[in-house]
C-alpha cells in the first residue's frame, strides 16, 4: 500500500495489482519507461514524452486477451480504480502507458504485436487525446492516419487517400468512424468528470467547496 494512492482512495486490490510495476523514492511514485520515467508526487506529475512503454499486468503477450493503453501509468491506476469491476479477469490484462503521446516506434509495435487482442484506449478527453485515439486505432488496424490543422483552425485527417475535416471541439474517434464509414473495432473509454481518469480520481479525493 502506498500512502499517496491510499490518500487518492485507490482500493487495496488495485494497489496490489500495480505494486510490482513502480518504485517509490521519497514517497513519490516512479514508473520506468526505458531511459525515461513518469514521476508522480502530490505537488506535480511529470509524464515522459519519449522512451519505451511502461507495462503492467500480464507481460507474456501470448496470454494477453485485453490491452488497455493510456498516456500515463497514473491514469491506468485511476481507470482500474473506477472500472476494475468491468474486467472479468485481471490475469489476462495488459496495461500500457505511452507517455504524453505515442512515438512512431511505439505505433509500429502496437501494429506488429497486438493483433488479435481486444484494445481499449484510455487517452484524455480533449483534442490531443481524441487524435491519439485515432492514431493508435489506425496503427492497430494497419491503416495509418495523419492529423493537421488547416489555416482556418479546422482539424483535417488524412486517411486512405482522403481528407476529412472536423471542428476541433467535436472531433472524436466515433465521429471519425461515422464520417469515414470505417470501423476500427477499438474501444475508447473517457472519464465522465475531468480531462483524465486521474483528474477524476483527484476530484473525488479533494472535492472543491
Amino acid at each position: 500500500m502506498h500512502p499517496y494512492l491510499t490518500r487518492l482512495g485507490v482500493s487495496p486490490e488495485v494497489q496490489a495489482f500495480f505494486e510490482p510495476y513502480y518504485s517509490a523514492v521519497s514517497s513519490d511514485l516512479l514508473f520506468q519507461q526505458g531511459n525515461y520515467r513518469e514521476h508522480f508526487g502530490f505537488a506535480f506529475h511529470r509524464i515522459p514524452s519519449g522512451g519505451d512503454f511502461w507495462l503492467a499486468g500480464e507481460l507474456n503477450l501470448s496470454m494477453v486477451e485485453r490491452v488497455l493503453i493510456s498516456n500515463s501509468a497514473m491514469d491506468a491506476i485511476a481507470f482500474l480504480h473506477f472500472f476494475g469491476h468491468s474486467l472479468a479477469d485481471w490475469e489476462n490484462v495488459l496495461f500500457i502507458s505511452t507517455g504524453i503521446k505515442p512515438t512512431a516506434i511505439q505505433l509500429r509495435w502496437i501494429r506488429d504485436q497486438l493483433g488479435g487482442k481486444h484494445l481499449t484506449l484510455l487517452f484524455p478527453a480533449d483534442l490531443p487525446g481524441n487524435v491519439t485515439d485515432l492514431k493508435v486505432a489506425a496503427a492497430f488496424r494497419r491503416m495509418p492516419a495523419a492529423a493537421f490543422l488547416s489555416e482556418k483552425e479546422r482539424l483535417n485527417i488524412c486517411f486512405r487517400a482522403k481528407v476529412y475535416e472536423f471542428d476541433q471541439q467535436t472531433f472524436t474517434l466515433s465521429a471519425f468512424e461515422r464520417a469515414s464509414a470505417y470501423r476500427f473495432k477499438v474501444a475508447s473509454c473517457k472519464p465522465k468528470h475531468g480531462a483524465s481518469f486521474l483528474d477524476q480520481l483527484k476530484a473525488g479525493a479533494f472535492p472543491s467547496h
